[in-house]
């Protein structure tokens, strides 16, 4: 069921969301149009750089770009991936992990600087967030470290995502010329230069091998007997993508079977690289967000906030940390805290995340980009959500009747202040926000254009409108 078909199903919303709450993540279409200032004259908060603490570990950080936790077997799905099962069971699986936005770019700022999503702004328009405070890269080069990233896909690529902040490798020139970079070969960069580190090193490693097109070298591994057309190619899905049409349910199992291989040879391509980590770092594994394969939302994610694109797999492993499942409610915001206490490092920035040790958040925040349409915004406790449109209609899920997400009734009272609450959040750190327009965008060339599409970034066809 489309998104516009749910929220209007629920009639009006008790209480509706005043959007004029929500911090502008995109300016009016009407504002004058420039070229953006370079992301290097953004004013930043300075960090002092300082010789590394004598008890920093080495950190590790693997970002499995477009994996939701459904269709992992240690979640309960279909898709085998011993190799993170092997490194949940040496530290701690986090089985409520979700997203606070589901675009790339901004959903791993967030994650790396623990800080919400608008106060990034809008970072593909600009070319680099407009938050003033550190990146993990930034307050660890600022404690001695070297720090190195190593990049699967074109969505990260230093140009259009600025990522590079604090980096002194930045490994990302194919992903231009060839759209991405399969995970063997990220894989085995990242471990040639860790190899050659002696000190306290911290590297993110970006895999982008299970994004869409779905078409893993085996394509019978979870459904040898299918006999259909689709071969997980934009050739035979393009019709379905975003909001279009549907597909029958054998077809569409499939399309998810052959996802669903691309992750498990993910997980294959990880062999070297979490050996070569060695027992005394601190390793971690997450996803930027999941995949929709529902709700009438196909093979994308940028527009969907139901739990199949949010909820995502979390993985730690750090000397002292304590091994098993972890089921308390979590949020990507809350990685970087932990990941700093873990490795014996400090920070003064205005971090908006909780050290996972703590006692857990009441309630999330998530988005997709108000820059498009549709412009939703959700609020999620551990036992509720409730999603709004731009028209200020919402719905609501109790996820324990409902944890499919079907049938939407209306906003509760517990999440009606929601949307007021992120506003206050926001504004309390707008002072970390550069003043750059945000209407300004970024030149995107033919080519790069051209390979936006082919994955689904830049697309022909609006997805669903609430």
């Amino acid at each position: 069921m489309l998104i516009a078909l749910l929220l209007a199903a629920c009639g009006p919303a008790p209480a509706p969301v005043d959007f004029a709450l929500l911090p502008p993540s995109c300016p009016s279409p009407h504002a004058a149009s420039a070229h953006p200032a370079p992301t290097a004259t953004l004013p930043r908060t300075a960090v002092i750089p300082q010789p590394p603490p004598a008890n920093a570990r080495s950190i590790l950080w693997i970002s499995l770009h477009t994996v939701g936790a459904r269709h992992l077997a240690m979640y309960g799905g279909r898709a085998q991936t011993p190799r993170l099962a092997e490194l949940a069971s040496q530290g701690r699986l986090y089985t409520h992990a979700y997203t606070h936005f589901v675009e790339t770019a901004i959903s791993h700022f967030t994650l790396l600087t623990g800080v919400l999503p608008d106060l990034h702004g809008n970072v593909p328009g600009n070319g680099g967030s407009l938050y003033k405070g550190p990146t993990a890269a930034e307050i660890t080069k600022a404690n001695g470290y070297r720090t190195a990233a190593f990049i699967g896909g074109i969505t990260l690529e230093k140009h259009s995502s600025g990522l590079d902040r604090g980096f002194d490798v930045y490994d990302d020139d194919d992903v231009v010329r060839l759209d991405t970079r399969p995970a063997p070969q990220v894989v085995g960069r990242a471990t040639s230069w860790w190899a050659d580190q002696q000190g306290p090193a911290f590297m993110f490693v970006h895999l982008f091998d299970a994004h869409f097109p779905y078409t893993p070298a085996d394509p019978r591994r979870y459904d040898p007997n299918y006999t259909g057309r689709y071969d997980g190619t934009d050739a035979t899905l393009h019709a379905h993508r975003d909001a279009g049409r549907a597909l029958p349910e054998r077809d569409l199992d499939h399309v998810r079977a052959l996802y669903e291989s691309e992750i498990t040879e993910l997980d294959a391509a990880l062999v070297p690289l979490l050996a070569a980590a060695g027992p005394d770092t601190v390793v971690v594994v997450a996803a930027d967000h999941g995949e929709s394969f529902e709700h009438g939302y196909y093979f994308n994610h940028r527009a969907s906030l139901y739990d199949e694109t949010l909820h995502v797999p979390l993985i730690l492993r750090a000397p002292g940390l304590p091994t098993g499942r972890d089921d308390r409610f979590t949020g990507l915001v809350d990685v970087l805290p932990t990941v700093l206490r873990l490795a014996g490092l400090h920070t003064d920035a205005p971090l908006m995340g909780r050290d996972l040790a703590d006692p857990p958040s009441d309630v999330l925040f998530a988005l997709t980009d108000r820059c498009l349409p549709p412009g939703l915004f959700a609020a999620r406790t551990p036992n509720a959500k409730a999603i709004w449109g731009p028209d200020g209609a919402g719905m609501a899920f109790d996820l324990v009747a409902d944890p499919n997400e079907q049938s939407p009734g209306g906003v509760p009272e517990l999440l009606r202040s929601a949307p007021r609450r992120y506003s206050s959040i926001i504004q309390a750190l707008s002072p970390y926000i550069a003043n750059a327009p945000q209407h300004q965008k970024r030149p995107v060339d033919r080519k790069t254009s051209a390979q936006l599409e082919s994955l689904g970034y830049v697309v022909g066809r609006p997805p669903p409108a609430p």
